[in-house]
């Protein structure tokens, strides 16, 4: 036997033996009369106040006080059922039972998902900045792989990268950063993201949208990362085509954190 069936038999008996059965006012019949004044009364606070046209059908109508003795009768059978140990503890099993662990929830799963994204986007845009301009990668901010320290070179590295992209986004426009993207190689797309991103290049909101469906999953990585760089509203327009590519993305854990961007992205007021 379920619970609710065991429930339901133990509050059968209770009705049975006179426990919130007991003194139980008789239904008031009510006419076109009393159910005016009653509206009256329930719409309008000064039609409660003594004296008032309301107040004054409903305390000299035994039919209208029936109606509150009746009505007062059903909110504490409700309210003793609702607090009886019988429900209390039944609901209490069922919380208890479909209860998830923190770490599998799916919210605190997809935030993870995306924190950890960004993170390997961010740092794969990083290492493919020096790697394209011959610098030794390195292990954290401002340290090289040998232990030595801080390396001029690679902010030198990444400035210059930079003001290159600065001088043809001025010469080109978006046009010119379109070019790299279908014509350029990997990593300069990565490098171009990577700018973008960092610049907040709005007007690039539709090169990335196209480039989640490149054949690259770097490129759509870095793509992706660059569109959570973008205020929230400016990406909103375009959901549908998020959506869309979270439905064909081939890396079902991609497509996961991808539709959950677009979701996060359609509830952006």
């Amino acid at each position: 036997m379920s619970g609710w069936d065991e429930l339901a038999r133990s509050m059968g008996s209770r009705k049975s033996s006179g426990g919130v059965r007991s003194g139980r006012p008789r239904r008031p019949v009510l006419c076109d009369e009393c159910i005016r004044f009653l509206s009256i009364h329930s719409a309008f606070e000064d039609q409660r106040e003594d004296g008032s046209m309301a107040r004054e059908h409903i305390d000299g109508c035994e039919a209208c006080q029936q109606y509150f003795a009746w009505k007062e009768w059903n909110r504490k059978r409700e309210e003793a059922f609702y607090t009886s140990p019988e429900v209390v503890g039944l609901v209490e099993e069922y919380a208890r039972r479909f209860r998830l662990p923190f770490w599998q929830r799916r919210r605190v799963q997809l935030t993870g998902g995306l924190l950890l994204l960004v993170a390997c986007a961010a740092l794969v845009l990083f290492l493919a900045s020096h790697r394209a301009q011959g610098t030794p990668p390195v292990l954290f901010i401002g340290v090289t792989a040998g232990g030595g320290s801080p390396t001029p070179n690679v902010v030198k590295a990444i400035s210059e990268s930079f003001d290159g992209l600065d001088r043809v986004y001025v010469e080109g426009g978006v046009p010119a950063i379109n070019k790299v993207f279908s014509e350029g190689t990997t990593q300069d797309i990565l490098a171009a993201a990577h700018w973008a991103a960092e610049r907040v290049k709005t007007p690039l909101i539709p090169t990335f949208v196209a480039a989640l469906a490149d054949g690259r999953i770097e490129v759509r990585k870095a793509a992706t990362a660059a569109l959570m760089r973008m205020p929230p509203l400016t990406v909103k327009p375009f959901v549908s085509s998020l959506s869309q590519a979270a439905s064909m993305e081939p890396n079902p854990q991609f497509g996961m954190v991808l539709q959950s961007f677009a979701t996060e992205i359609s509830r952006a007021r």
